[in-house]
């Protein structure tokens, strides 16, 4: 099972940020360290050898339930320098094409790789370092579909899953692919796409994908358990938010759901303010130190997609580096890792972010656009009543847009890993998308 390709050294080079005009004031600078091919999807430093990345990658000819099978690659650094002294190709996957943005290492050094995409496709699992990989389904109970999170809690793993027509789920690993299922969340809630251990307890966060969203009006947000066997609903998110993400900064836990950002106080969640667009539904941010984020995406006053940090637990942006194509980006203590495959492009280009303190002085002001602006509320028309299917922009209190489709009387917003549902006549100033698009 153990594949070997030709070793592939790339020299670093500095790209210097072009928002700043002193290469001694930058906070951070990007190093490019290696050339990949095929999209790399996560990213891990090893705990056990922090001198090793290992990359998970979806390759060309890959496609919904068939196709070319994922990929796991293993960079060796040198110890002084970072530069990547050689590329190897460990294993393809062969039962999965994509391994859900996920790589995790448990505190044994048991490895494990998210896998999912179109029907039954199983998680994946090294013993020996990421040498080789087998699927993680032996035994009779495992995850039915794709499985999108890991976390370790009380010495043990824990997974998380689903995609319709499958409940969101959550699995303990039991060792050499057998697995107890421990949460099974109710409909609409058919992933669950984040677990986060804070205070000594476990928080499952999820996203409503397909059912119809029936039943959202009922549905949990966050779960949260204390010996990862029973499991209770939080309160102070809304019934009907998808769960982006969640993640400690500042040593407080959030959760960005929908557009919102909230805190947990150890009793309930409370809402702290909104994300901004093109930010919010990206589930890739990082803690870099010990509270600046970065993600990435695109703010509507930006000319172009890059990094972003936020100092005010999420509620404000700041660009720092123009990077087209970002599909991966993990922190390791000081470092950053960044993956990109600009449009067109069948490789990715792997960088490593040096990182020295500046990104915490960084402001970031809170986004404005937390509600729509005022005016009348909208008449049902042919291109907005209840069974319009026309496609819509909501004009925000700032000014930018938010462009869904028309459905059943609610704007639909589609992401990655889920869909907002809002009604419209909760919305103000909605306007017809003439554009072309279905």
């Amino acid at each position: 099972m153990h594949q070997s390709t030709k070793s592939l050294v790339v020299l670093a080079a500095c790209i210097w940020p072009a928002w700043s005009s002193s290469c001694h004031a930058d906070p951070m600078r990007l190093e490019p360290i290696a050339e990949v091919p095929g999209t790399v999807q996560a990213m891990l430093v090893r705990a056990k050898n922090a001198n090793e990345v290992l990359l998970a990658t979806q390759n060309p000819g890959a496609d919904c339930g068939h196709g070319t099978a994922a990929s796991i690659w293993k960079a060796v650094l040198d110890p002084t320098t970072h530069n990547v002294l050689r590329l190897e190709k460990k294993q393809d996957l062969s039962n999965i094409q994509n391994v859900r943005d996920t790589l995790f290492e448990a505190a044994d050094g048991t490895l494990f790789a998210g896998g999912g995409w179109c029907g039954y496709k199983p998680p994946y699992f090294s013993t020996d370092g990421g040498e080789t990989w087998q699927p993680a389904d032996a035994g009779p109970v495992h995850p039915p579909n794709s499985t999108f999170s890991f976390v370790g809690f009380r010495g043990a793993i824990y997974a998380g899953t689903g995609y319709e027509p499958h409940n969101g789920e959550v699995y303990r690993w039991l060792g050499q692919g057998n697995w107890k299922r421990v949460l099974d969340i109710p409909p609409p809630r058919s992933i669950v796409n984040n677990l986060v251990v804070f205070q000594e307890h476990l928080f499952v966060g999820s996203v409503i994908y397909g059912w119809g969203g029936k039943g959202r009006e009922a549905s949990v947000p966050v779960y949260v358990s204390a010996d990862g066997e029973q499991f209770k609903p939080t309160e102070g998110i809304p019934p009907g938010c998808t769960v982006s993400q969640l993640l400690v900064a500042n040593d407080r836990l959030l959760a960005w759901a929908d557009d919102q950002v909230f805190a947990w106080n150890e009793k309930r969640w409370e809402k702290l303010g909104v994300l901004a667009p093109g930010i919010a539904m990206n589930r890739h941010a990082v803690v870099v130190g010990r509270g600046t984020i970065v993600n990435h995406g695109k703010l509507p006053d930006d000319d172009a997609e890059g990094l972003y940090v936020s100092n005010n637990l999420g509620r404000g942006w700041k660009q720092v580096e123009v990077v087209q194509g970002i599909t991966a980006l993990h922190a390791h203590g000081d470092a950053l890792f960044v993956a990109a495959q600009p449009k067109g492009k069948e490789a990715s280009q792997v960088y490593r972010a040096i990182v020295d303190g500046g990104l915490a002085t960084i402001e970031t002001k809170p986004w404005g656009a937390a509600t729509p602006s005022p005016g009348p509320d909208p008449e049902p028309t042919p291109a907005s009543g209840p069974g319009s299917t026309a496609r819509m922009r909501v004009q925000l209190a700032d000014g930018s847009t938010v462009t869904g489709q028309l459905d059943q009387g609610e704007l639909v917003i589609k992401t990655e890993y889920g869909t907002l549902r809002v009604p419209i006549d909760k919305l103000r100033r909605i306007e017809r998308v003439d554009d072309g698009k279905p």
